[in-house]
């Protein structure tokens, strides 16, 4: 996945911090849109792990079991 376009918990030293950069983002709109116009995945290609029937065989054979 592309790490430019979405907000990673793990980058964060606490959950306080977090909360505060989602607040920053939303009352940026520049940088609310940096994240809007970057692709999800890297170089726009969708690695098989995460296509629709392999995130429905993990949902059903690990989520749902």
């Amino acid at each position: 996945m592309n790490e430019k376009a979405f907000i990673n918990y793990g980058d964060f030293h606490s959950m306080d911090s977090l909360v505060e950069y989602v607040k920053k983002v939303d009352q940026d709109n520049q940088l609310y849109q940096q994240y809007i116009e970057e692709p999800l995945f890297k170089n726009n290609i969708i690695k098989d792990e995460f296509k629709p029937d392999a995130v429905l065989s993990f949902f059903e054979n690990t989520i749902l079991k």
